[in-house]
């Protein structure tokens, strides 16, 4: 998200899904906490963010003579999302005097 690597995710081994399947898989996700602090840091100023979702499927084939081993596609998905911001208000606020307990 807006150059910074905000977090990365990976399936151990990797999942299969049948033909006209569904399946759910589970992904191990690593936050970067320093570019998070520097993402939120800069957020009050933006209106839009920038997010970019890099990623890598590699479909192993049967084993033929002739195919290789494996097929491998990369794709970069990227979209501009809004900045959502709070908005917080008091109202009717009053302050009322704490009595000392003994």
């Amino acid at each position: 998200m807006e150059g910074s690597t905000v977090f990365t995710a990976a399936s151990k081994g990797g999942f299969t899904v049948s033909a006209n399947g569904e399946q759910t898989s589970t992904f191990t996700v690593t936050l970067a906490y320093d570019a998070i602090m520097a993402l939120i840091k800069d957020y009050v100023s933006k209106e839009w963010l920038t997010t970019v979702i890099d990623g890598t499927l590699v479909i192993p084939l049967p084993r033929l003579p002739g195919l290789p081993r494996e097929v491998t596609f990369t794709y970069s998905l990227s979209k501009k999302i809004p900045a959502i911001k709070p908005r917080l208000a008091l109202l009717d606020f009053k302050v009322s005097p704490r009595r000392r307990s003994r």
